[in-house]
């Protein structure tokens, strides 16, 4: 279980940082708290057991969040360069023809 929950919740960290702000952590963080209190309970857990979970799965969201945003912001970059590229050589051909 705590397997389960640590890597689903370093992949909805890295999904919601290729698209939102940091801020969105907060109602994840909430959600995913909510769903470790129930899957704990509904097992049987111990109290401590059901706290670390939640730890781990925070440093989770983050982690994936971090890693999410960076890569994100990596692809932004690389196609701004492509495409400001292209738009200097599509400029170049327009006024070589011109002249």
């Amino acid at each position: 279980m705590i397997t389960t929950f640590t890597l689903a919740a370093a992949v909805m960290g890295a999904l919601l940082g290729l698209r939102f702000k940091v801020l969105i952590l907060i109602p994840a963080i909430a959600v995913s708290s909510a769903a470790v209190v129930y899957a704990g309970l509904s097992h049987g857990s111990s109290t401590g057991s059901i706290l670390l979970l939640i730890v781990m799965t925070m440093t989770a969201i983050q982690f994936g969040y971090f890693a999410g945003a960076i890569l994100g912001n990596s692809l932004v970059s690389s196609r701004k360069e492509k495409d400001s590229s292209g738009i200097v050589e599509v400029v170049q051909r327009l006024l070589r023809y011109s002249a």
